[in-house]
């Protein structure tokens, strides 16, 4: 599981309010995806119907279907940005009211974080949270829709050439699986390292005169620049494991798309396949390559979120079950 039953007490309540906005959402997402599944099949035809059968009519008809559902996918995309936007912002928004109220509740006895981490937990931290909980299934929900609708029409095309990119998959999630502790340590490094560079800062302008009158102002501003160039290595670290990952995925895709196209190539060429065939199957191939490193580097940053914010929501068991103050009325009125 993602989230524990710990936090499951803290964000069920949350999700449970943003519900008709990730349903929403959700249904945006779906009828783009649906769309953009449909135009490889529409180049098809006009490849086929228009282009190779010397019909202007249909050419002119296809290519105006075309030109139409380009349209309407752009509406939706701004659509759905929209909508998205205003239902996790409103979640984010509850989400931070929460935890700040969990960190005012916070045991007395436990000692506090410094400020600046605190301020990163509770602002950035919480974003990645609030993102992870909200886009996690949509992410998930939509992956799983464009590859079986990616399928699905790869094999009423030709069963055949589907075999490959199903073989490979299991082979991509094989090495995700083992990338996932570097990948979870280097984004819980990163994060750590924003977190420390956050309090130096903080503390450092809250004591400025006292460090001026103590003449530590340029060791502090020593120490600064390290944690910079120690953040800005983590970073380089992170990038380059990253691009690594990525690599495997694309040089998986790149192998996919070759045997399309020689498979497919040497269909058309003995006269078992139209053209459009082959231009289809390469545009639903491009669409299943990488979505499984894409939801598992989505997965890696939010879990080393998860694992630093729960040190900011760790209260007193007394206080648990309390529920979070309401929004204000600001808020409620604007949804």
């Amino acid at each position: 599981m993602i989230f524990g039953t710990r936090e499951v007490g803290w964000l069920a309540p949350v999700l449970a309010r943003a519900l008709p906005g990730i349903g929403a959402v959700l249904a945006l997402s779906l009828l783009a995806a649906a769309l953009g599944l449909a135009l490889p099949m529409l180049t098809k035809l006009v490849i086929d119907r228009g282009i190779m059968a010397r019909d202007m009519g249909r050419l002119v008809h296809y290519a105006a279907l075309s030109f139409a559902l380009g349209l309407g996918a752009v509406a939706l995309g701004i659509a759905n940005g929209m909508v998205h936007l205003r239902a996790s912002a409103d979640m984010l928004a509850d989400l931070r009211q929460r935890a700040f109220d969990a960190a005012l509740r916070r045991d007395p006895a436990r000692k506090d974080l410094p400020l600046g981490e605190t301020m990163a937990r509770l602002d950035g931290d919480s974003g990645e949270i609030q993102r992870f909980a909200f886009d996690t299934v949509l992410v998930a929900i939509g992956a799983l829709f464009r590859l079986a609708g990616g399928v699905a029409l790869m094999a009423w095309l030709d069963w055949r050439l589907v075999l490959l990119p199903v073989l490979l998959t299991p082979i991509e999630l094989i090495f995700l699986t083992l990338a996932r502790p570097r990948t979870q340590s280097l984004a819980g490094e990163v994060r750590d390292q924003r977190g420390a560079l956050s309090s130096t800062l903080a503390e450092t302008l809250s004591l400025r005169q006292t460090l001026a009158a103590l003449g530590a102002s340029q060791a502090r501003l020593a120490h600064f620049g390290e944690q910079q160039h120690s953040q800005i290595a983590g970073l380089m670290r992170q990038r380059l494991w990253a691009e690594t990952v990525g690599a495997v995925s694309q040089i998986l895709g790149a192998v996919v798309r070759a045997g399309v196209l020689l498979v497919g190539g040497w269909l058309v060429v003995r006269g078992d396949w139209p053209l459009g065939t082959l231009i289809a199957y390469l545009a639903y191939a491009a669409m299943m390559q990488g979505p499984c490193a894409t939801f598992w580097a989505f997965i890696m940053r939010r879990l080393a979120a998860r694992s630093r914010w729960r040190g900011s929501m760790r209260f007193s068991p007394r206080h648990a079950t309390r529920r979070a103050p309401r929004r204000p009325a600001r808020w409620r009125r604007s949804r």
